[in-house]
């Protein structure tokens, strides 16, 4: 969510992301831990997935999301 804001030199619009990243009530941060990069390179092997998407899908996964929402 950063990356095209900080890219066009909207550092504005970055902190504000990171803001509701960071502090909304409804976020949660899942930390990276060993079983999550163990499934997401399993995910990875399994359905040709990059690494960033893998992470995600692995950390969705763990934590019991029910929904995974994303804008490729």
């Amino acid at each position: 969510m950063l990356t095209q804001p900080l890219r066009v030199a909207r550092g504005d619009i970055a902190a504000a992301y990171q803001r509701i990243l960071c502090h909304h009530a409804s976020v949660r941060l899942i930390p990276l831990d060993a079983s999550i990069a163990a499934s997401a390179a399993e995910l990875r092997a399994r359905y040709n997935l990059r690494t960033p998407d893998a992470i995600q899908l692995a950390t969705a996964v763990a934590s019991g999301a029910e929904a995974f929402l994303t804008n490729d």
